[in-house]
């Protein structure tokens, strides 16, 4: 990740009323930044700044003259040519504040509206960083994969910069988590995408066992099924033996589900038969309900048979007058007398009028036909339940009857519905393919460098067998990396055991340098997002100046040496390979030690005697 500090700017307490009460600190990308002087004048107190600010959870600030006369601490960030600004407020009572401010932008605001909480941050931090989802347990508790867990890569810190066993400071962040992610991290920023065998073992094993368990709960959800429509399949054969269920829905048996509900119908106008007298009342009530409708048949049938009645009367009407009026038509032939034509004019003229009073036809409802035919369905239906009623009331006093029909319900009441069956084909081929993928990476791994020191190795012993190496105190040696002891040892061309102890602590002091300059290398050589192009050097003059106040001629030598390696690096990766990388390197040592050295940039000169420190005199005097 291409990152860069620009400046880190402190406001002190009483900037509101004298905006002249801050001060910034700036510092040039793809340039070592020096920050040298007194002792005790505040410098290594910048990394615990800048710590502080990528939101550490445990500052460490210096309390005395640093914290107590500072209010908020600022820091302009670059991540991929981009500029944020981070404010954070000034610890108190050694406790970090939760709420930060955090914004793309170059210039400084006047503190301070909180943007983000800290964990917020956190998270957004991760997510830019890139760093993947990794859990681990501390303890009892479970700790998530952050940014912060790659900073041991960014920090050479003065605890350990000549050590002879520790190589990682993870005690400065104060969190027993760092060390545990540590070797993780290392490997991830070292190519070793695949890096952990057994937990990609875990996963596979997890994943076909997940399968396992989904595939035989499909099994045992189809098995439970398939007994539970045998049981109501015989439950329903039983009820229908008992005459409890009609003969004429067989179609109900190829769904369980309309079968249950068909059962327990039946079964429950049966437990109501048996359980008390209403069905008596309901007897009486349907004979009663059949009496009346066959009363009201018997209405409709009597006036379908009047009006049949009137009809053929109406017809005799009109075959009776039809001799008549053939006699008429024919008198003259027949009869002269005029007493025998008046008896006929007589005649017609009662059977015209009886015809006449005939013609208005006495008419049924225009619905009659649509009623007759109801209560017809209706008697029938009453008749149905009636015998229905009659037949179950008679069975019911058969004692074998009574007993099948109970032990039918409680068979009923005992069958359980199995859970249903939530099997999806695309879910199973899903829990396949994952195990597929999971042991193409296995496989894969086997193609992949598992040992980290592989990784770092040719890079670290670049450094060392530079010419401002130590490779001229051990010419025959190769540095190698202990993955397994997380140290740096010297291993003799031909001897398989390393040089445990290397002298002086000059001597490892140089293979630190080394160390994390090749670390650097590799982590850039492999384009890991994880880990910013930057580094905290503190005081690699250590050694020298432990225990006098000047140096002597060998001294200085080794010294140069050093800052000659450190810009040797520089060149290397900006000047040769076209990266970007900062570095800020707290010294003791005055400015003529690098002043001829490209990359070297003197940031700031801290003098107990003139301006002060990091803190300038005027702000605590």
């Amino acid at each position: 990740m291409n990152l860069y500090i620009a400046s880190i700017k402190l406001w002190f307490k009483g900037f509101k009323e004298n905006t002249e009460r801050s001060i910034t600190y700036s510092f040039e990308p793809n340039k070592i930044n020096v920050i040298t002087g007194d002792s005790s004048t505040g410098k290594s107190s910048i990394l615990d700044i800048i710590d502080y600010l990528l939101l550490s959870d445990n500052p460490t600030i210096v309390e005395n003259i640093i914290n107590e006369n500072v209010e908020f601490y600022g820091m302009n960030i670059f991540l991929e040519e981009r500029s944020y600004i981070l404010m954070r407020k000034a610890p108190h009572s050694g406790q970090g504040t939760q709420d930060v401010y955090w914004k793309e932008q170059e210039e400084y605001p006047m503190p301070y509206i909180q943007t983000h909480s800290v964990g917020e941050m956190r998270t957004i931090l991760t997510r830019m960083f890139y760093v993947p989802q990794h859990e681990t347990k501390v303890g009892n508790r479970k700790y998530n994969m952050t940014f912060r867990h790659f900073l041991p890569f960014n920090y050479l810190t003065e605890d350990i910069i000549s050590s002879a066993n520790t190589y990682f400071d993870t005690a400065f962040f104060i969190n027993r988590s760092y060390d545990v992610f540590l070797d993780y991290a290392l490997e991830l920023v070292n190519g070793i995408q695949y890096h952990n065998a057994n937990e990609i073992k875990a996963k596979i094993e997890k994943a076909e066992i997940d399968l396992k368990q989904y595939q035989k709960k499909h099994q045992i959800a189809q098995e439970n099924a398939t007994k539970y429509k045998a049981s109501l399949t015989s439950i329903y054969d039983d009820a229908l033996s008992l005459n409890l269920i009609p003969a004429d829905n067989f179609f109900v048996r190829e769904n369980a589900h309309e079968m249950l509900h068909y059962i327990k119908e039946a079964l429950a106008a049966y437990n109501k038969l048996i359980k008390n007298d209403e069905d008596t009342k309901k007897l009486e009530l349907l004979k009663k309900e059949r009496y009346e409708l066959n009363n009201k048949l018997s209405i409709y049938n009597s006036l379908l048979a009047e009006m049949q009645k009137q009809k053929s009367s109406g017809k005799k009407i009109q075959d009776s007058l039809r001799p008549i009026t053939f006699i008429k038509e024919h008198i003259d032939e027949v009869i002269i007398s005029p007493e025998t034509i008046e008896l006929l004019h007589l005649l017609e003229k009662q059977l015209v009028q009886i015809k006449e009073s005939r013609k208005e036809k006495p008419k049924l409802p225009h619905d009659f036909a649509l009623r007759h035919e109801e209560l017809k369905d209706k008697l029938k239906a009453c008749e149905s339940k009636l015998k229905e009623l009659t037949i179950l009331r008679k069975t019911i006093a058969n004692p074998k009857w009574l007993e099948r029909a109970i032990g039918l319900k409680y068979r009923l009441e005992n069958l359980k519905r199995p859970k249903e069956d939530t099997y999806q084909a695309s879910t199973e081929q899903n829990m396949i393919s994952l195990i597929e993928s999971l042991k193409i990476e296995q496989k894969n791994m086997s193609l992949l460098p598992h040992d980290v020191k592989e990784k770092l190795n040719s890079y670290i012993n670049k450094y060392f067998h530079s010419i401002n190496g130590i490779v001229d105190s051990y010419p025959d040696s190769t540095m190698r990396y202990d993955d397994d002891e997380r140290r740096i040892s010297l291993l003799n061309n031909g001897e398989d055991y390393p040089v445990r102890n290397i002298g002086s602590k000059s001597n490892y002091m140089f293979l630190h340098l080394c160390f994390f300059l090749g670390l650097h290398e590799s982590i850039m050589f492999h384009r890991s997002k994880h880990v910013g192009s930057f580094l905290f050097i503190d005081q690699p003059s250590m050694p020298y100046y432990a225990d006098k106040g000047t140096l002597d001629n060998d001294d200085k030598k080794q010294l140069i040496k050093a800052f000659r390696l450190l810009n040797e690096f520089m060149e290397e990766i900006i000047g040769n390979q076209n990266r970007s990388f900062q570095m800020i390197l707290i010294e003791h040592a005055d400015e003529s030690y690098w002043k001829e050295l490209e990359y070297f940039h003197t940031t700031a000169t801290f003098s107990k005697i003139a301006q002060g420190g990091l803190i300038p005199k005027y702000i605590y005097e």
